[in-house]
């Protein structure tokens, strides 16, 4: 992913970014790119407008999956082990 420039376009099959959102928001919530990300999403929601695609930049600013390494979410989560 690191090669990917954050300019990549990501074209999900889902309209899920209000959720994931308020999800990401339960585990970071000091996250200010999330947090005017959200209120961009519940805008354009509000409206009937659709919120994808976005940036792998984006995602990789507020999607917490990308963001092992933030303090917050190991706060939350604890660090991330694998296998």
């Amino acid at each position: 992913m690191t090669g990917l420039p954050d300019s990549t376009l990501i074209h999900c099959a889902h309209e899920y970014t209000a959720a994931n959102a308020r999800f990401a928001l339960s585990i970071e919530p000091g996250n200010a790119a999330l947090q005017r990300r959200a209120k961009q999403v519940n805008a354009l929601r509000s409206e009937g407008q659709a919120t994808v695609p976005t940036t792998l930049g984006d995602e990789k600013a507020t999607n917490p999956f990308l963001r092992s390494s933030s303090s917050e979410i190991i706060e939350v989560w604890g660090p991330l082990t694998c296998c």
